[in-house]
């Protein structure tokens, strides 16, 4: 294997290349993949930690590559959302092309699953939530992910509580767009997470199948497995396609009843009967289980446990609710409008009296 030669070290040839992309510093290797590689490293302008992704070299050559990889930067720097990884800028010179983004200090959501095992509901439930908050977004912005797994997740933790960011649009499609392009002979997205028309036909998907994906990761978060297993590519897509979710569901007490319901809709095969939004998939998770209408809330008052109601709109039309006795005309019974008059020419007669008293 070949070492991290942007960070200094040997590369596969014993090569010694530059520990600089643009004007960011390279640290160290965080992953890579089939299409690049991903780094940390620092701002200097900001004194700032930073995640570069860098295309690998040989692809800067195949411009459909390259295309989408700048679309991947667009489309995500377009999301402005808490839960969705920032991008703050694009890098492209003669040796590099790359995303920086900013950098999360925290663990993909699949080495979570693998390290410490399944979550409880009371993790997993508010983290699907923030997620859905995010895709929901995307999906309102016309962006349809396509990518929906937990190794684009990331979990950090954030004054003692899991902040979940979303990550890797690389394959997002644009609704209404006419033509995307990708890598030869690469799969548009990730077979085990993939909805049935996914595996079917991956350039016809909407936001529903994303809805699919997200409920195979609650699924996963929930069980440490994915739903469908098979020994086979071929067998897994019949599986996807084929197999009701049901028989997963129903063998597997990791999932709690109440849950059960949410993850069948989720992942039903047909995209018109699973939830219309991510907005829908996430109010039937909150009335699913109450610890996930707790995600993303403000704060509680530190002193009132319940706002007080709003006073009436000051009117001069309308009476005041409660007059007081000892001035309104209407707590004195019997009063007529020439009694007040009376009292007024009275309240007069001993202003004047008093006023030549102390005159005199």
């Amino acid at each position: 294997m070949g070492g991290c030669s942007l960070c200094g070290h040997a590369g596969a040839g014993g090569e010694m290349t530059t520990n600089r992309i643009g004007s960011y510093e390279v640290l160290e290797l965080l992953g890579h993949g089939g299409m690049g590689a991903v780094y940390r490293g620092r701002d200097p302008r900001f004194d700032r930690s930073v995640a570069i992704k860098v295309l690998h070299e040989h692809f800067r050559l195949d411009s459909g590559v390259v295309e989408r990889f700048k679309s991947e930067a667009v489309i995500q720097a377009k999301l402005k959302h808490p839960h969705i990884v920032s991008v703050l800028d694009f890098v492209a010179d003669d040796r590099h092309l790359a995303i920086v983004m900013e950098h999360v200090e925290g663990q993909p959501l699949d080495e979570l699953i693998r390290d410490r095992g399944p979550l409880t509901v009371a993790r997993a439930v508010p983290l699907m939530v923030q997620v859905l908050r995010a895709i929901g977004l995307a999906h309102r912005q016309g962006v349809v992910h396509r990518d929906i797994k937990p190794s684009n997740i990331l979990v950090e933790r954030v004054d003692g509580e899991d902040h979940a960011k979303v990550t890797d649009f690389g394959i997002a499609k644009i609704l209404g767009a006419e033509k995307l392009r990708t890598a030869t002979g690469a799969k548009m997205g990730t077979l085990s997470y993939m909805s049935p028309e996914h595996v079917q036909s991956p350039k016809s998907v909407d936001a529903r199948s994303d809805v699919y994906s997200l409920g195979v990761v609650l699924f996963e978060a929930l069980t440490g497995r994915v739903p469908f297993d098979a020994d086979s590519e071929y067998e897994l897509m019949r599986a996807i396609v084929e197999r009701p979710v049901e028989q997963s569901l129903g063998t597997n007490g990791a999932v709690p009843a109440r849950l059960r319901a949410v993850l069948s809709r989720a992942m039903a095969k047909a995209p018109g009967a699973r939830y219309g939004s991510c907005e829908e998939m996430a109010e039937a998770l909150r009335g699913a289980h109450p610890v996930a209408a707790q995600a993303e809330r403000p704060p509680k008052p530190a002193v009132a446990t319940q706002s007080p109601a709003p006073p009436a709109p000051f009117s001069l039309a309308a009476p005041l609710s409660q007059p007081q006795a000892s001035l309104e005309p209407s707590s004195v019974p019997g009063h007529s409008l020439r009694s007040w008059v009376a009292f007024a020419v009275v309240v007069a007669a001993v202003a004047v009296a008093l006023a030549a008293v102390v005159a005199g």
